[in-house]
């Protein structure tokens, strides 16, 4: 069973938390082509709890900007999924070719800015940890 921490500790992993949530309700929603509400709310307290049972605040910034990291590097195979499916629902030829051409666009923009923004996100997580 894993203690819980005090109430100060938990409101410090909360405001950790926020970031990466909103982070993942991103990635889910542009997957799912609509905002899910519910997602944060999960998103919110798994990462709570994985903050919570850090209690030095170096180490729960360090978590943070890890999973953070992971989520940019999540980030293109999120549009490229989110491309895939709205190209498919298209009702033309040329709807389909200009959401993939788009999609695309967005993919390598993700790509070029996302691995280096998750690089130095992770250098940081681990110069802090």
């Amino acid at each position: 069973m894993v203690e819980i921490n005090s109430p100060n500790a938990i409101a410090k992993a909360v405001v950790f938390a926020i970031l990466p949530a909103f982070v993942g309700y991103f990635i889910l929603g542009l997957i799912a082509n609509e905002p899910i509400v519910a997602s944060l709310f999960v998103f919110l307290g798994i990462f709570t709890y994985l903050f919570q049972l850090v209690d030095d605040t170096r180490k729960q910034a360090s978590k943070m900007l890890f999973w953070i990291a992971v989520e940019l590097l999540i980030m293109p195979f999120a549009i490229l999924i989110f491309t895939v499916i709205f190209a498919g629902t298209t009702g033309s030829a040329a709807g389909a070719a200009g959401a993939t051409i788009g999609g695309t666009f967005l993919m390598i923009i993700a790509f070029v800015v996302g691995v280096p923004l998750a690089a130095i996100s992770y250098l940081i997580s681990t110069r802090l940890d």
